[in-house]
Parts: C-alpha cells; structure tokens; sequence
C-alpha cells in the first residue's frame, strides 16, 4: 500500500476511535436506557443566611416571598438597596426518590430599578457550610430568570449525591444595580434538579383531601389560598371538586388530581345528588362522557340515600368513604365479603368550603408519589381515614 493511502487509513481509524470514546463516554455518563427527568424544588423555609433587608410586603419570612409557582413579580419580593452584596439561602424539600443527580440548577427570578450600569445578581448554592457561586448577572429592568449550573458538588468535586441535595440551601446575592443607590428586586427563587436512572418509586401511605371547594363553586377561599393551606399543613394530595366546574391549576409542592362534583339528576336515580368525577382533562358532557373519558366516578356523601337496596348507574366506579363536611362514614376501607356493592373504588374528603375545614382531615392512600399510581389506588379502593396507618 502507498504511504499515503496508510496516512489517510491511520486517520480514519483515529478519527473512528475519537468518535467512539465520546459515544461511551456519554453512555456512561447517562446510560443507554436510563430515563432522565427534572424535579422541581422551592424554598420551604430560611435558610443559614436572611440578610437582604428588604421585603416586600414588609412582613413575614424571606423564604415566603419567592416561592412563588407562578410569578406575582411586585406583590411579594426581597430586595436591596446596598452597596455591598448581601445574601439570603433557603431550604428546600426532599427530593423523591434516591437516583442519580445530572446537575443541579438555582434559578432566580429578579429585576432592577432603573437601567443597570453593574452586575447586581448571582444565584447561589450552601453545601457543608459553604456558599458557593458561579456568574454574575446585571439584570433588567423587566423581571427575568437567571440561572447557574453545578455538574458536581463544589465542595466535594464529585457527582452530587440525593443526600447531599436534600441537605442543600439554595439563594441568591444582590447588590444597588446602580451606584446611585437603585434597587435590586427578586421575586422567585428556585431549583431543578436533573436526575437519571430507573424512575420506579416505590408506594407510600400519601397524605391527602379528595373534596374540596373554592371560590370557583360555594367555596370562601380563592383557589391559591386553598392550595397554600395544604402545602403549609404537609399534604401530598388533594383534589379540588368545584359544583360542576373543573378548576385547573397546579403546584410543585403537592400533587393535584383534577376533578370536579356533578350535580347528578336522573329519574331512574332520584335517590343521588352529587357524583365526584376524578382524572378528567376537561369538563364533561354528562355522566357517560365522563365515564368514556377514564374518569374514576364515586357517589359524593353515599348515607343520605339507601346504600343497600338503591341502584347506582352504571358508570360508578366507587363510593366516598368518608365526608367530614356531613359526618358520613360508610365503614372501613377494606370492607367485608357480606358488603352488598360490587364497586370497590374508595375516595373521602372534608367537602371543605371554609377555612375551618381546609386541611383539616387525614385521608391516606396507599400509592406511588405519581399520578396514575394514586388513581389506581383509588381505584382498589386503598384508602384509609385517620392517623397514618
């Protein structure tokens, strides 16, 4: 063979090696069949640092005014009108689960006063006592999201650990944007934390309320005021069932089954008022719409009519096993052979419409932190009421 042709040949092979160690590499790092998902975390308390001095409304903890889900820009912040940099950390909940951590990423959300003529905002990290950062930003006038990225624990130099992110303080450092004393807000702090590997979890008994009302039905609270309620009283589920309305809204703290309460009239079924219609994605047209939608159907306070003899339409799937809101109970969650139903679904709630009644019950049920496990759980009807089993 020519030398050249040797050259060449020598070349393709290097280049073929070059381009396969990085093909492994990446493998290896990630894994040819591993899933990999972001879990979302906010501020649920102070942290080791609260020295931005300013916080609006002027009352209340650090921590409250940026844990926002969705930005409330002005109506909660902190700021600072200092010249030095100054500091606030947060914690932050567990994550789920013990997988393996890709990054971690601290966003923060902020705006300044007037057009900057300096950097005025670094997000920051607390891992074994130290506080950590990586870019500075100047910011805008508009509020808009910063974010910094850590592959690996700056303290250790390694991968981060699930330990270690649950030991975690997230923050941020701000400055005056302007050396003529003009602020430096911030409205929302928050975490992504990138994981891999197998997503299974594992099923827990999960704290939840699967009746509530707002101000969407004959609720007194509006829908966020209702949500915060069972964040701050440790929930892991609720559902909120407005009178034949379907409210749609979210959280990053507690998982939220839509649903709603139909106002059920049939001449066949004058015995039942109200049907409580679970996992719908919009609201139905009626009961057989629901039912061939997937939704999980049970009859709503069940005592009121003769559970023993009175027919129930086909589409019920289960019954509400307990409502505090009437005092009914229909007995245990396992129920016996001798029970005269065939439905074995199971769901119970406060039918909470006041704030006496928010967050008030202890519903458990046996399931996984997702939302398909807990339906199916509804569905076998493994629930229990009272202290945690």
């Amino acid at each position: 063979m020519w030398p050249w042709k040797m050259k060449v040949l020598g070349l393709i092979i290097a280049l073929g090696l070059f381009i396969t160690s990085i093909c492994f590499g990446v493998v290896n790092k990630v894994g040819a069949s591993e899933e990999v998902w972001v879990e979302t975390l906010r501020p649920n308390a102070e942290g080791s640092k609260t020295q931005l001095p300013n916080l609006y409304p002027n009352s209340g903890t650090h921590w409250e005014k940026v844990d926002d889900v969705s930005s409330d820009e002005d109506t909660t912040a902190v700021g600072s009108y200092w010249e030095g940099w100054v500091r606030d950390t947060y914690e932050i909940p567990d994550i789920s689960g013990k997988n393996l951590i890709n990054e971690v990423r601290v966003f923060v959300r902020c705006r300044t006063q007037v057009i900057p003529n300096r950097t005025s905002i670094i997000p920051i990290i607390r891992t074994y006592g130290v506080d950590y950062q990586q870019s500075e930003f100047t910011g805008t006038i508009e509020y808009a999201a910063y974010v910094s990225v850590w592959e690996t624990n700056p303290f250790t130099g390694l991968d981060w650990t699930p330990e270690e992110v649950n030991e975690l303080e997230i923050g941020l450092r701000l400055r005056r944007s302007h050396t003529d004393i003009k602020g430096t807000y911030a409205t929302q702090v928050w975490a992504e934390i990138e994981k891999r590997g197998d997503n299974t979890q594992e099923p827990e008994w999960l704290l939840s309320d699967l009746q509530i009302h707002t101000t969407n039905s004959d609720g007194k609270l509006p829908v966020g005021e209702v949500i915060k309620i069972y964040e701050d009283n440790g929930y892991d589920v609720i559902a909120i069932t407005d009178h034949d309305f379907l409210t749609e809204t979210k959280s990053d703290k507690i998982l939220i089954i839509p649903a709603l309460e139909w106002t059920y009239s049939n001449k066949r079924f004058p015995h039942m008022e109200h049907l409580l219609m679970y996992f719908i994605n919009e609201k139905p047209q009626n009961v057989a719409d629901a039912y061939a939608n997937g939704a999980f159907i049970a009859v709503s306070h069940p005592i009121t009519w003769d559970i023993w003899s009175s027919p129930v339409p086909d589409e019920v799937m289960g019954y509400e096993l307990y409502n505090q809101g009437s005092g009914e109970r229909l007995g245990s969650p396992w129920l016996p052979d001798w029970f005269p139903v065939k439905q074995t679904g199971r769901v119970a709630g406060s039918d909470a419409h006041n704030l006496s009644r928010y967050g008030q019950i202890n519903v458990w049920i046996y399931a996984e932190r997702n939302l398909d496990s807990i339906e199916q759980a509804l569905r076998n009807g493994d629930i229990f009421v009272g202290n945690k089993p």
